[in-house]
């Protein structure tokens, strides 16, 4: 049920102890300056923009996505569980990375490599995953090794989560669903804003968003996107930096044709920590103490992370005179990333000493994606169609190279620097590997009255072509798979509206069988019942949804001692059973509200190995969270002034498969003020209020990671 990349769960973190401060009172307290700040800034404004701003409260309800159907339909028509997080959350949220953007979203767990693991976007998905999850303007972006395709969240303008298979429409996909990054493209009104932001850790971040019409009809609207940011962690001896830009233009030469060009460049010179704490010393007991957080397991002067990633593309859409819309899609990406690092293997049985290794890895990503639609509406009799037919494909060219070597141990509790490290002999991996995969699909959206009908079908064909150039032999494996989609849904006048769907899906799988045979793919099956509510002012959103989920042709030991010791089989198969709650409401124009409830049944019911009957690695059984929004429109102050707190709870998990080893669940508190006066917005948030001190762990008591500690960010940002 949890797809690793070999190697990824063997490298270890740390993290940073913040001295602890009366948490319950630093909100208030910090409120008090930032308002005197705000008034400051209130009396500078020029006389046209002091009037007091009436904006509306934060915008977390969505009522449209283009993730489940590629058509843009009302998530109230759509018979599948769907989740949206709007731009206006994550900036009210004040997230840093994708992972905390996810933080208040039924169904998703983000951050199980804790809080100081940056250089990655890993979601699990209704208890599968991390990898295959994740989109850009719905098509794949594709990893290899530990090189990962990142994103922005200042280039994206929302985050749409569709729950369960979904391969009928973007082919090799995980089981729990999808995660799909909407970026942000030119807008014919003007609009402009620049921020900068400042907190914990030195951490300092500037960037600016314009866009608009470049001429007098319309035609030609752009817009530029850019940001830098600088800063420690609470990690010592890392670093986080990134400068980043997004440029696009569209043109609409008529009423019909929209043709946007887009490029992006994202240079990570240092990606933060990515290592392991052991569990004894953080949150099991130890002789000899706790493990700072600000623990760095590695050596500074041999450590080191950097990515560099730029994609080019265009997005085409055309409304023929007959009916007919075509929609193009094409993008091409390149990745390049660096990873050294010493990391933590263990204590020794001193309890003191940590054991470590070096390790080395260098990426390279070149993808071509390609996504080409015909879409038409048109009736039969009573019925009312809108029929979808595509054809995509995806090619993408990996080099991935490990080198492994041995590092002296270091004192986990009063570390000493400057040990020398060898470079790194020993191959574990050097590859190049060609993928590809075309797919052919076909969905018709049917209603009728009120009833609404999803159906669709799909074939794919995929390739994998590997040469490992350690022992200089090639292996090819051709996969082809049909899967499929049929819900059905019924729209009530009081805005209720039933569902049930049924989908599948498949994932290509590496390795061969004791025989040298190439494993199959991986399949998904799902069936989900739910009811949706939107009331009629459209200004809140509730789903809940109860799902059966299983994925076949998993890999487990080979019963048959005979095969040798590490022979592998396709005999597994992982359950998900589970029930999500979720709600988005506008309540009005003070208040807004995200609240969510989870419970996953995850087991691996068909094994030859000690996961048999037991629950996946870091995916906790329950998760629930409540977010709230308040703004003060009639207050004394000639501005509005925000009140917004959040508390989430992440249950208990395990650290091995075996479940022998179980990892405490936690509760975390965020809050946040602002202040907003005409073009200004002051806002401080705190993440973690509390500074609750807690362990994720991924691969074994030796495998874990403090969550975030107490984050301040303070922002400022101005809009014309």
């Amino acid at each position: 049920m949890n797809q690793r990349c070999t190697g990824t769960g063997g490298l270890p973190v740390s993290i940073r102890a913040c001295r602890r401060q009366w948490g319950v009172w630093m909100l208030a307290l910090a409120s008090a300056p930032l308002c005197a700040w705000a008034q400051q800034a209130a009396s500078a404004l020029s006389p046209a923009s002091a009037e007091i701003s009436t904006l509306p409260a934060v915008t977390v309800t969505a009522t449209r996505a283009q993730t489940a159907t590629k058509t843009d339909a009302p998530l109230i028509e759509t018979p599948q569980a769907i989740s949206v997080v709007t731009g206006a959350q994550m900036e009210t949220q004040a997230i840093q990375n994708i992972n905390q953007a996810l933080r208040y979203t039924s169904g998703v767990v983000a951050e199980t490599r804790g809080g100081s693991a940056t250089r990655e976007d890993f979601q699990y998905i209704r208890g599968f995953g991390p990898f295959g999850t994740n989109y850009l303007d719905g098509m794949k972006q594709p990893y290899a090794s530990f090189g990962f395709f990142q994103n922005e969240p200042y280039f994206i303008d929302r985050i749409e989560i569709l729950k369960g298979p979904s391969s009928v429409l973007y082919g090799q996909n995980s089981p729990g669903g999808l995660i799909n990054l909407i970026s942000k493209r030119p807008t014919t009104e003007p609009q402009h804003e620049i921020f900068v932001n400042g907190g914990s850790f030195g951490r300092v971040e500037a960037g600016a968003d314009l866009s608009g019409p470049i001429d007098a009809d319309g035609k030609l609207s752009y817009r530029l996107t850019a940001v830098g940011l600088t800063g420690a962690t609470y990690v010592d001896h890392t670093r986080s930096e990134r400068a980043a830009v997004a440029p696009a233009l569209t043109w609409r030469p008529d009423a019909n044709t929209t043709l946007t060009l887009y490029a992006q460049y994202l240079h990570d010179p240092r990606s933060g920590h990515f290592g392991y704490v052991p569990a004894q010393g953080t949150f099991l007991d130890n002789p000899n103490g706790r493990i700072s957080r600000s623990f760095f397991d590695g050596e500074p002067g041999f450590n080191h992370d950097s990515k560099t990633q730029a994609a080019i593309g265009y997005e085409l859409d055309h409304r023929y005179d007959s009916g007919w819309r075509l929609q193009q899609s094409l993008r091409y990406a390149h990745l390049d990333s660096d990873l050294a690092m010493v990391y933590g293997t263990g204590l020794a049985s001193d309890l003191r000493t940590l054991n470590r290794a070096a390790f080395t890895d260098r990426d390279t990503i070149g993808a071509l994606t390609f996504d080409n639609r015909l879409e038409r509406a048109f009736d039969t009799g009573p019925l009312r169609h809108s029929v979808l037919f595509g054809v995509d494909y995806q090619h993408t060219d990996a080099d991935a190279r490990w080198l492994f070597g041995a590092a002296p141990g270091i004192d986990a509790f009063s570390p000493v620097y400057g040990q020398p490290v060898a470079a790194p002999a020993v191959p574990l991996l050097d590859q190049a590997q060609r993928l590809s995969q075309t797919g052919l699909y076909l969905q018709d959206q049917i209603r009728l009255d009120r009833w609404v009908l999803l159906a669709g079908l799909r074939h794919d064909w995929a390739d994998n072509d590997t040469h490992n150039r350690s022992t200089d032999t090639s292996t090819t494996v051709r996969d082809t798979a049909t899967t499929g989609r049929l819900g059905l849904l019924y729209q009530f006048d009081s805005g209720f509206a039933p569902y049930i769907n049924y989908s599948t899906s498949f994932l290509p799988t590496t390795g061969t069988n004791w025989k040298g045979d190439p494993f199959k793919p991986t399949t998904g099956e799902q069936w989900e019942a739910g009811v949706k509510y939107q009331p009629g002012n459209a200004h809140g959103f509730v789903t809940a949804s109860v799902f059966n989920l299983v994925q076949d042709n998993v890999q487990t030991l080979d019963p048959d001692p005979a095969h040798g010791p590490f022979a592998q089989a396709q005999s597994g198969r992982a359950r998900a059973r589970g029930i999500e709650l979720e709600g988005h409401a506008d309540l009005n124009r003070n208040l807004s509200v995200i609240a969510n409830y989870t419970y996953l049944d995850n087991k691996v019911v068909r094994s030859n190995g000690p996961d048999l009957g037991k629950q996946p690695v870091s995916v906790p059984r329950n998760t629930a969270s409540l977010w709230l929004d308040y703004r003060f429109h009639d207050s004394e102050l000639p501005g509005v002034v925000g009140l917004n707190a959040g508390v989430r709870y992440i249950g208990a998990s395990y650290a091995d498969v075996a479940n022998t080893e179980r990892v405490p669940g936690f509760t975390v508190a965020d809050a946040g003020v602002s202040y907003t006066k005409g073009s200004y917005r002051l806002a401080l948030n705190v993440a973690n209020v509390f500074d609750r001190r807690a362990v994720i762990c991924s691969n074994g008591y030796n495998a874990c990671n403090y969550i975030q500690p107490r984050t301040i960010t303070a922002s400022l940002r101005y809009l014309w």
